[in-house]
């Protein structure tokens, strides 16, 4: 599977998830910070398996996803997140109106979509 093709994949199942996804945070913490994200593991024994970065579950940690020179929306709107990534302070957005569960899953599906649009079709 492509890059593109992984990141388009994680970002569906974030719009199809319910809540915080432990399954889906670590394979967006794999596929981005493969080093970082064992070091930072073994960086925190006493906590076992309840310590990971919750991409779908915080704002901040969703934000760190966002290409950079870019800016975004995200929202609470029926009960559901919507987010959108945008191009720099333009109007044109590249992910387009991603919804989901949550604002952090919104968010992190269209993050995941705008890394998804920047990488060619085979990369």
């Amino acid at each position: 599977m492509t890059r593109r093709a992984l990141l388009l994949d994680l970002a569906a199942r974030c719009e199809a998830a319910l809540g915080v996804d432990r399954e889906i945070d670590e394979a967006i913490a794999k596929l981005f910070h493969d080093q970082t994200w064992t070091a930072w593991r073994m960086g925190f024994p006493a906590h076992g398996d309840t310590a990971w970065v919750k991409f779908t579950g915080s704002l901040d940690v969703a934000e760190t996803l966002v290409p950079a020179g870019h800016d975004y929306s995200v929202s609470r709107e029926g009960g559901m997140g919507v987010a959108c990534i945008y191009r720099g302070t333009s109007a044109e957005t590249i992910s387009g109106d991603v919804g989901a569960a949550t604002p952090p899953l919104a968010l992190t599906a269209a993050a995941l979509k705008a890394l998804a649009a920047q990488i060619g079709e085979s990369e």
